[in-house]
């Protein structure tokens, strides 16, 4: 023991700052809560330096594009609560009218039920000849193909169909496209043209067009696969209509590639978006009804690094605060 202690004074003596004798010190009251200010200031500095080393940093270059002719993958979940299945359908077209070559396209059309306020969606289930909206068991069945809805909006009814109960579609698509200016949209009317060109029959036309309300709710449209922090500004988007429109949603997408920490590149392009609503008058048609995604490339491109802090400067840091 008594070698112990002589060790451990050898090594309180072992101190390049000189220590002041205690019979000398006064301790106070304001000296002992500034020391308690100084540990609290050290701990939140180091609280900061370990934040700060796990979080990534990001650097953004932006370059001309000069990647040429590409595809992109297109995500598209939306929702119309006032329209049926069979008066929608999702045409893609370029610059000059045309349908592009694609890849890859898988489009989805699911009916579901919602209520008169539009806040609770009640998907169609099918039994026999007869339909109504799904039990709980069978929505709990169908949510994981649901993902986009959220969970508290699912009503399940085990009744039949009431008549305050409106018919709804959802439409996801998945489309690989290239790289082009063009747009996607919906439009009423049945299609000539191998599907791209609507017209409307001129002796039922105001009925028909009587039918469509374009109220819709955008839960994604994506080009591309999202990296971390990537706003996607039509992400759960609503847009009501009470009457017959033209909606027009003009998108500027920007080339991006992102490259984790681990070096892996993501390839996707993000976008702004302006939107202008036109007031369609069913006696004098200026234009045709429905809702458009307009969209071009920027001839800009957008490259994002995260990086981690390596663990020595971490070590640095906090030596350099305590």
């Amino acid at each position: 023991k008594m070698l112990s202690q002589r060790r451990l004074k050898q090594i309180h003596k072992a101190d390049i700052f000189n220590k002041t004798d205690s019979s000398v010190l006064q301790r106070t009251k304001s000296g002992a809560a500034f020391t308690w200010l100084v540990i609290l200031i050290m701990i939140a500095l180091a609280f900061y330096e370990i934040s700060s080393f796990v979080s990534h940093e990001v650097e953004e270059v932006v370059s001309i594009d000069t990647s040429g002719d590409s595809d992109m993958t297109v995500y598209l979940d939306m929702a119309f609560p006032e329209m049926t299945c069979p008066d929608l359908q999702l045409d893609i077209l370029d610059l000059m009218g045309n349908p592009p070559q694609t890849s890859l396209q898988k489009i989805k059309y699911t009916p579901f039920y919602s209520d008169s306020e539009d806040t609770v969606f009640c998907p169609r289930c099918s039994q026999g000849k007869n339909e109504r909206c799904c039990t709980c068991h069978e929505i709990q069945v169908m949510a994981k193909e649901m993902e986009q809805f959220h969970e508290k909006r699912l009503k399940c009814r085990t009744h039949e169909k009431r008549e305050n109960v409106q018919e709804g579609c959802r439409v996801t698509a998945i489309l690989r496209l290239p790289k082009m200016k063009g747009n996607l949209h919906f439009a009423p009317g049945f299609d000539t043209r191998a599907g791209h060109n609507h017209q409307l029959n001129p002796f039922t036309y105001k009925q028909d067009l009587a039918r469509v309300k374009l109220t819709h709710r955008i839960f994604v449209l994506s080009f591309g696969p999202k990296y971390p922090s990537m706003q996607i500004p039509l992400s759960n988007h609503l847009q009501p209509h009470s009457g017959l429109v033209r909606q027009i949603y003009y998108l500027d997408l920007v080339p991006t590639i992102y490259v984790n920490s681990f070096n892996f590149p993501t390839f996707t392009n993000q976008y702004s978006v302006t939107n202008h609503t036109q007031v369609i008058d069913i006696d004098h048609l200026t234009g045709l009804p429905g809702v458009f995604f307009n969209f071009e490339h920027s001839p800009m491109l957008v490259s994002i690094s995260a990086s981690n802090k390596s663990v020595l400067h971490l070590l640095t840091r906090l030596c350099a605060v305590a």
